[in-house]
């Protein structure tokens, strides 16, 4: 069983001794997995990875407006045949910076595309399809936590306190399909103010919680693979 790496309630204390960062070029050891990401360009869609072990995969991800404190940034995060039908897609921030360096999502933004097309060296990915969302949520130790329903446009923010690693859950109407491929677009995002390479690890809920017991979270989730998404210094 995978340890809570792919997990969104890691605890604070766990999470600082179990990963380090480098600024534009980041290292990351979390639970006994390392990961060495090379210096990327913030425009380039980044190639698949896979770690030594052949277990934890690097999703494809682009970014627009990629520089430290830009006010209208657009991430894309591609999942493509995960394998397994999504109830629920759980994005957990594995660097535990993004809202600690002013960096804020805008949840009535976040949108889940079905592709036509994962495109080419050349040619961009065809996402045009915005699938209907039931439930957006939000935690991190920062913020808290808060609900976002897409269909009565209602946010409903929790007064408690969150302690753990920052995550979001994006609950689709229907579930998604095994074999298809789809972009997770956050729009409108305020980047953060630090200039690295942010972590997001991808864990799915299926209808029957069905998933191999080699990619099984400790919430009992599959793990599907990390997104790296580099914040530069400016625009140049």
């Amino acid at each position: 069983m995978l340890s809570n790496f792919f997990s969104g309630g890691l605890s604070a204390s766990l999470a600082r001794h179990s990963h380090w960062l480098r600024t534009r070029g980041v290292g990351v050891l979390v639970a006994g997995a390392a990961f060495l990401v090379p210096q990327v360009a913030s425009a380039q869609i980044l190639p698949t990875f896979r770690n030594g072990n052949d277990r934890f995969v690097e999703l494809r991800a682009s970014i627009q407006r990629g520089y430290r404190s830009a006010s209208s940034a657009r991430y894309n995060l591609y999942v493509v045949n995960p394998k397994v039908t999504s109830k629920r897609l759980i994005i957990t921030e594995v660097t535990d910076l993004f809202a600690k360096q002013g960096g804020e999502l805008n949840l009535e933004s976040i949108e889940v595309r079905a592709c036509t097309s994962m495109g080419s060296v050349l040619r961009r990915p065809q996402c045009e399809e915005s699938l209907p969302l039931a439930e957006i949520i939000s935690c991190s130790s920062t913020e808290g936590c808060q609900t976002y329903n897409p269909v009565t446009e209602e946010t409903i923010v929790d007064p408690e306190p969150y302690e753990g690693l920052p995550y979001i859950s994006i609950t689709p109407q229907e579930p998604l399909s095994p074999d298809g491929n789809y972009n997770i677009v956050f729009s409108n995002v305020k980047n953060p103010r630090l200039a690295v390479d942010y972590q997001y690890n991808l864990s799915i809920e299926t209808p029957n919680n069905v998933c191999a017991e080699d990619w099984r979270t400790a919430l009992g989730h599959c793990a599907i693979g990390t997104w790296f998404v580099p914040i530069d210094i400016d625009s140049n």
